[in-house]
């Protein structure tokens, strides 16, 4: 799985920093240095890329899982058995036949369990119990990879996603088949979480933006793989088993995953997370580092929610955030399902759809460096949300409507694969993944409500209007939190809360010893 590691072609070539030594100057008054400056002294070698490489390609698997389903439940358009033209008869005589045939035998759950006329709901029931496993899985395992540990995390929802994906690919009844896709749902979202969180604090922090824009462009690369699945396979089983066992080569890289030093770190295993690293610098062939990690506060709550709730600065983070995530899957999804059909049939729209991201997460990583990560969310949420407005005025126009919605949807995307960068930066490593599963339980929202605003009104000028001011008002939302592009990121809630009161101390627990932090600070953090 890991023998060719297209990472060094994305962050550049390994390196081997000037590492400290303990005869250096800059080490004889301080002999410890913190998370960041370590990752940043050993820098990028074999083990960071097999790292990258393994977490970047379950995101092509998560792809792969998620877009079967256009293929899996696509409906079936049944046939008269004795008229020779569908168009001759009475549409209650031929939901009423008893042995239906099914125009080009399409092989989806349709054909085979009957999901067609009065049945035909259980296709869209099926989407939905999908996404609703997935708002489950990404609140309850990211709980759990604050909680466990982000290697744990990554393995146990592996093994819940090979498990379910095979279930349903073999279920005998619908029912069955509901309940493994949520399942499956629920794991996969546990397992991306998992290893988007690992991969981030496992880099220094100047590479964390590229290897989100990587993780986008794999995720896509996954959704063009499965229409050429479908095509040279197109019975719904054997499509789901085919995608699945992208997922399997990564049962093999237990023995070698690492757990995140930074988790370690903030969960007082100081020892674990200094273990890591030296086995880091072993796998890099480079020098260990002479100087020791520094021990940061412990967590009295780690994975919950509490500890941001009881802190105003926090809080105010966290609502503001949860509707940018909101927000983006509300705009995504709006323009995914209203962009227009594209010339083909099913497997070449599919394909243009998945295609049309790829740029938007290969630009983003260098727009997040150059403006910084609050400068570029507030740009990128502008231009979709005119380009929706500038839609809904001009419905009569589609040769400017198209082009809108087109640089609408690149401009979303490239939104969606920041967000991911800037929220995992804004909240502490104790609860760090809690908070991404939180505001991806929003993003689900937003997925379920996008389709509903198409009720409003029999045009589409009313919904594009609603996606533009949601648009506009999610670039306003995102004045409320911090830039974090080049600045300090933290292990634990306490430490955030002291540090961001007296910036000016590097060493936090001289001020707030862990004993005192329930009083620590006095006033609320801006």
């Amino acid at each position: 799985m890991l023998c060719f590691c297209p990472c060094p072609l994305i962050f550049g070539p390994p390196f081997s920093p000037s590492l400290p030594t303990g005869d250096d100057d800059q080490f004889e008054k301080d002999t410890t240095i913190g998370i960041d400056e370590a990752l940043s002294a050993i820098g990028l070698g074999r083990a960071q890329y097999l790292v990258c490489t393994a977490m970047l390609l379950s995101h092509l698997a998560m792809g792969m899982q998620i877009i079967n389903m256009v293929f899996t439940q696509q409906p079936a358009v049944i046939l008269c058995h004795n008229c020779t033209d569908i168009n001759t008869a009475d549409e209650l005589e031929i939901c009423q036949m008893s042995s239906p045939r099914y125009e080009h035998q399409v092989p989806s759950i349709a054909a085979e369990w009957n999901l067609v006329c009065s049945q035909q709901w259980k296709l869209q029931f099926a989407s939905m119990a999908f996404f609703a496993g997935f708002w489950v899985g990404v609140g309850f395992f990211g709980y759990l990879c604050d909680k466990k540990g982000r290697r744990w995390t990554f393995f146990c929802t592996l093994s819940g996603c090979l498990l379910t994906s095979f279930a349903s690919a073999v279920a005998p009844s619908y029912l069955i088949y509901l309940i493994a896709r949520a399942a499956t749902a629920a794991c996969y979202a546990g397992w991306g979480l998992a290893s988007y969180v690992l991969l981030v604090e496992f880099l220094p922090s100047q590479y964390v933006a590229k290897a989100a824009g990587v993780c986008g462009v794999m995720f896509a690369v996954g959704e063009c793989l499965v229409p050429l699945i479908a095509y040279g396979l197109p019975e719904w089983r054997g499509v789901i088993c085919i995608t699945t066992l992208f997922t399997v080569p990564f049962a093999f890289y237990f023995w070698k995953c690492p757990e995140s030093p930074r988790w370690l770190l903030s969960t007082g295993q100081h020892a674990q997370a200094q273990r890591v690293l030296a086995d880091v610098c072993h796998v890099n062939n480079i020098a260990p580092l002479a100087a020791s990690l520094r021990p940061c506060l412990p967590t009295q709550h780690p994975g919950s929610l509490w500890s941001i709730v009881r802190h105003p600065a926090l809080l105010k983070t966290m609502v503001s955030q949860m509707y940018l995530w909101f927000c983006a899957s509300f705009l995504y999804y709006g323009l995914s399902l209203n962009v227009g059909s594209l010339a083909g049939g099913l497997h070449l729209t599919a394909f243009i759809a998945a295609v049309v991201e790829i740029p938007s997460c290969l630009a983003i990583p260098f727009v997040l460096d150059c403006l910084g990560r609050r400068r570029a969310l507030v740009l990128t949420y502008q231009v979709a949300g005119f380009c929706c407005i500038m839609f809904a005025l001009l419905p009569s126009l589609p040769s400017l409507a198209t082009p809108l919605a087109m640089l609408g949807k690149l401009a979303i995307t490239a939104a969606f694969t920041g967000i991911y960068v800037w929220t995992a930066e804004l909240f502490p490593t104790d609860v760090r993944s809690v908070s991404l599963g939180v505001c991806s339980q929003a993003a689900r929202v937003g997925g379920i409500t996008a389709p509903l605003v198409l009720l409003l009104s029999d045009t589409t000028s009313v919904p594009f209007l609603i996606w533009g001011l949601s648009g506009l008002v999610a670039a306003l939302m995102c004045l409320l939190s911090r830039e974090t592009h080049k600045q300090r990121r933290f292990n634990t809630v306490q430490e955030y809360v002291c540090y961001m009161h007296t910036p000016e101390l590097e060493v936090c627990p001289e001020l707030c010893p862990e004993q005192e932090m329930e009083v620590c600070p006095e006033q609320e953090v801006d």
